[in-house]
Formats: C-alpha cells, structure tokens, sequence
C-alpha cells in the first residue's frame, strides 16, 4: 500500500492550485455564476490547442514508486499531467506563444486536457504556467461562436444592457438554430443570475445579504431596462417559427414575474402551440400550480384534459416532438400520481402508460415503468397487458442492443442500453411471474459471457434479484457463473490494469453462488409437524452447510487470495463471502491466520478485525 495519504496528496495539488489562480472562483465551490462575470473573475482567458503531453509522480517516495510498478492501474488516480499549449487567441493574460499546464486526478478539482484539442480555457496565470478546475467554464471548442464573441465585447468594457442586446440581436436573427440556442443560453444565464441578485435585495432577512446583493449589481443597472428587455425577448421569441427557440419564451415569461392569473393564461395559449416540445414545456409551467391548494383540483382536471388531447392528435412527424410529447405525457402523468388522492383517478391513466413502456424512446419507457410501479395493485388483466407489452419492449431493446453489439459501439451506449433491458426484465419478473424467468434466462445468460465488466456486473445483479429459481435453472447458472469466474481469473492475470473490476466481479459471482443455497429450500422439503424441533433444525442446518460447502470449496482459494488483496473494495468483498460461509471449517481459519502474518502494517488492523468477527458465532 501507498505510504503517502490521500490527504497529502490533496493538500499539495490544492496548495498549489490556489498559488496559481489569482480568480474569485474556488476549488470546487461549482457555483457558477454568468459568463459576464466569468469575463471579470478569471485572469486569463484563451483559446488553447493543446500540442503535446507528458506524466510524472511528484508526490511518491521510492517504494510508492515500487508500489506503483506492481499496480500499474494506479497510475491514473496518482500521475500528474503535464502539457504544452498553444495560444490561438487571447482575451485575458499575459500574451505568449506558448504556455504549461499540470493537472493532477487523486482527489483534487483539476482536469486532464486531451492533445490534439482546442479549448475555451477559463482559469488562472501566472508566469508561463495556466491552470483551472473542473467547475470553471473550460471545455473543448465545440458550438462556442457566439460565447467567444460575447468575450470579445465583453472584455473591451461593453455594458451588461449591451452584452444582453447582443445577445438578443442573434436570438432574433436568421441564423442558423444551432448559434441562436448559443445565444439564447447565455442570455438566459444573465437574466437569471440578474433576476436571482433583485430578489435578494428585496426578499433577504439579513440586510448585510441585501447589502452584498445590491453590490453585485452591475454599475449602472436599471430594474425597469430589465424588464423591458426581458419582456420585449419574451414575447419576439413566443412568436418564432422554431419550435426549439419558441419553447424558451416559458422560462422567459417566468422572470416576468406576471400575476399568476396572467401566467396561467399564457400557459394555457401556449398548449395550443403547434410542437409537442412547446406544449410540454407549458405542461410543466403548469403543474407548479398543482402546489397551491386552492389550484389543485382545477389544475388536475386541466391536465388530464391536456393528456387526452394529446392523446388525439397524431403523432408528431419530427423524431424530436414525438419525444417530448410522449414524454409531457408520462412526466404529467407522474405529477397527477403524486398530488391525486383518489386512486379511482388512476386506470384512465393505465392504457398511457401501458402504450409507452414499448416507446421507441428509453428515457420516455423509464417513466412509463416508474408510473406503473406507482400502482400498488393490478388486476390479472392488467398483468396480462403489462407482460404483453414489456415482452415487446424487451425484444426491441435487445434487438437495439444487438445491432450496437454488432457494429460495436460507443461503450456508454451499449450501457445505457443494457440498463434499459435490466429494468424491462425486472419488470417481467415481477408482474410475469417465475415463468418469465425461464423465458428470460437464456438471454441473461449470454448477457453474463459478454466482455464488458459492467454489462457483466449488471447481469449478475439480475440474476441475483431472481427470489425462485427451479433447479434446472440453479445447475445452469451454476455452471455459466463458474465457467466465467474461470475466464475472469485468466484475465485478471493478462490485463493488470482492470484488476480491481475482475476481481470484484469473482467475488461478487462467488456470493451469488453462496446466496444460491438458501435453508428455506431445505424446510420446505421437511413436514410441517417437525419443524421447530433441535434435532430438525439442527439436520436442516447440516445438509444446508453441506450443500454449500460442497459447492463453494473448489473456490475458497479465490476467496482467501482476494482476503488479503490490496484494494479494500476486493478484499471487503471477500471477507462478506467467508461472513456468509460462518462456522468456518478450522483448517479455513489457520489459512487466515498465515494471512494476517504475511499482511503489512497498514493492513494488519483490519484483517486482524475481520478474521476476530469470523471466528465469533452468531
């Protein structure tokens, strides 16, 4: 183990992060305020290409670099980057060709930069060394146009009236939709941010808070510019042709601060608008009327009003509104569960959700699931419908998850995915019942041979939640899960940077193994009118021991290998196995005890307390 503590580590990288950056942001502090005050904070300001890296370990010793060689997978969380950039552009900062940067990724708030890359770059200078956090506004150069002109302005004293005017400009312009979201978001940030500092001057108790709000206050600001200027926004961009642009006008009304009758009729024309992504952004202005009592049941009635007419319009051509309407329906859906007393509200509510949980959409399919978790009964019709409908959603999952398989994508996608088909086959089970298990396991199965860990794991956590199995089935997995604890063992040994993740999956395959056995399969073979006796339970108890020992002795070497391993997730995972395997046999507790003498003195405390709570009976 490292002899250098997180918390050294932590205090350097920090103490010299803090040295660098002559800003107002904080490490960490994450509380991002506009970019106009980004403009004013951060002493430096560039466009950078990051031209060449390399690695060092500034904080070990000697023998933490010996330690480093055996884990080369530790390298990560410990090397410092070190980097060339060149200045493309320049708005703050000293004026150079080319400048360093360093970053650390143990604990501290830096980021890693990726060679090759351009990037917007929000930080601190000093001499010839830059650096930032993880919470400035740094990111590669990607849809930045219109935030790199705002510098421009912004930097050579233009006033906040005039930066949002600019902004606005290219908000109402012709251009393409792209830039004009650019600027909308911007804008957006400092209405808020404006909007947030005038509430406070006049809502804070403390007058210190309003004082400090007050001072925030751009020189020069005028409440009632504000509001012209907000409003004269709300209502050119209420009547833009693109929808995408058109649904921002919502949150633009709501810095209005109108009556709330007024809003509420605003609202109200807004769910005549002609896109979904429009109707659903009034959807959710709505409910927050739900929240006023006097409201309420007024409120829900109009949004199942709303949900049925939605149900009689056809389906949105543009992939991007039948999204949003599907999803408007489950999110009001949602809202209606929550704040309806009356459970005779819900089986209206039934064939909507029925209807989605085979969307084309996984995030609109993920609501329907969680709305119908929401029913604390179905009737055996209703079950039948559900199954139906999950059975089609998971055929077109797995057959989404196949052609990404297929023409092997991006990693996160296949995950996401995989996600989506563990919830579906959750969801089978419970309303399916066992005979759904039978259909699905296969398929599980094969899920679990698959290369990626985490698709592995999620798998294995499937399995796991499976409360009957047959015994065909338990001989089945037990044979797969063994065969793939075999193949895991083979790779943990050729692939040394995954270590960690391999041997938590042996181990976390190994407790499935162990939770297999159960005492209750067991009593249900004993007649009734024997249980309870000392001499029954005591027989129950020996053939169920029996049976496990039976099964997990060929893997206790891979159990007291992990007991002893340096990473505390592994070894923990272990240790919980032997917990579960308790009265140990005694030639299995002196194999602990040689451990415990080989242990260093940093793990000695803990094995030693582990092996003391094994060796105690319940």
């Amino acid at each position: 183990m490292l002899t250098l503590t997180s918390r050294k580590i932590v205090f350097y990288c920090l103490v010299g992060y803090l040295l660098l950056i002559s800003s107002t942001a904080h490490a960490c502090s994450c509380a991002n305020g506009p970019i106009s005050n980004d403009a004013k904070n951060f002493n430096a300001i560039l466009l950078i290409e990051v031209l060449n890296e390399s690695f060092d370990f500034p904080y070990l010793s000697e023998s933490d670099s010996e330690w480093i060689k055996k884990h080369p997978e530790e390298e990560r969380k410990l090397k410092r980057q070190n980097v060339t950039v060149s200045v493309k552009k320049l708005w703050k900062g000293k004026r150079t060709k080319t400048l360093k940067y360093s970053a650390t990724d143990y604990g501290t708030c830096e980021m890693f930069l990726e060679v090759g890359k351009q990037y917007l770059f929000y930080g601190g200078q000093k001499d010839d060394q830059i650096g930032t956090s993880i919470c400035s506004r740094t990111a590669i150069l990607k849809n930045k146009e219109v935030e790199m002109s705002f510098l421009d302005r912004a930097v050579r004293g233009d006033s906040p009236e005039k930066l949002q005017e600019y902004l606005l400009e290219i908000v109402m312009s012709d251009k393409e939709e792209r830039i004009r979201i650019q600027a909308l978001s911007l804008l957006k940030e400092e209405w808020n941010f404006l909007k947030h500092l005038l509430d406070m001057t006049k809502s804070a108790k403390a007058e210190r808070t309003r004082k400090h709000a007050t001072n925030l206050l751009p020189k020069g600001w005028r409440e009632e510019k504000f509001y012209k200027l907000v409003k004269e926004a709300w209502e050119r961009v209420s009547k833009d042709p693109d929808p995408e642009i058109r649904k921002e006008s919502i949150p633009l009304m709501r810095l209005l601060n109108l009556p709330k009758e007024e809003e509420n009729h605003w609202l109200h024309t807004y769910l005549k608008d002609d896109s979904a992504r429009v109707r659903s952004a009034a959807t959710s202005g709505l409910k927050r009327f739900i929240r006023i009592e006097k409201k309420k049941e007024e409120t829900l009635s109009l949004l199942k009003k709303v949900i049925t007419h939605e149900k009689e319009i056809p389906p949105p051509e543009d992939p991007k509104d039948r999204e949003a309407q599907r999803y408007m329906i489950q999110g009001t859906l949602f809202t209606m569960i929550g704040y309806s007393n009356d459970e005779k509200a819900k089986p209206w509510m039934f064939p909507y959700i029925l209807k989605d949980l085979s969307s084309e959409f996984p995030q609109v399919q993920k609501f329907a699931l969680y709305n119908l978790g929401r029913y604390k009964t179905l009737s055996n019709e209703q079950k039948k419908q559900v199954v139906t409908a999950l059975r089609m959603a998971f055929k077109s999952s797995k057959s989404k998850y196949s052609d990404l398989d297929s023409k092997t994508g991006d990693p996160r996608s296949k995950r996401l995915q995989m996600d989506m088909l563990q919830e579906i086959i959750s969801a089978l089970i419970k309303y399916g019942g066992p005979k759904e298990i039978e259909r699905l396991l296969p398929d599980i199965l094969n899920f679990l041979g698959t290369e990626d860990l985490i698709i592995k794991l999620s798998a294995l956590n499937t399995l796991s939640s499976f409360k009957v199995v047959e015994d065909h089935q338990k001989r089945e997995i037990r044979s797969v899960v063994f065969s793939e604890i075999e193949k895991e063992k083979e790779l943990a040994v050729t692939d040394p940077n995954r270590r960690e993740l391999h041997r938590q999956l042996v181990q976390k395959m190994i407790s499935f193994l162990i939770d297999q056995h159960n005492p209750k399969n067991i009593r249900q073979q004993v007649p009734e009118s024997l249980l309870g006796f000392d001499f029954t339970e005591y027989l129950i108890t020996y053939f169920y021991r029996k049976d496990v020992y039976d099964d997990i002795q060929p893997l206790t070497p891979e159990i007291l290998l992990d007991f002893e391993d340096d990473y505390q997730q592994v070894s923990w995972q272990a240790y919980s196995n032997l917990q579960k395997l308790k009265p140990l046999e005694d030639d299995l507790l002196d194999q602990l005890e040689e451990t415990l003498q080989r242990a260093d003195s940093r793990s000695k405390p803990r094995i030693r307390k582990w092996i003391n709570q094994l060796k105690k009976i319940d």
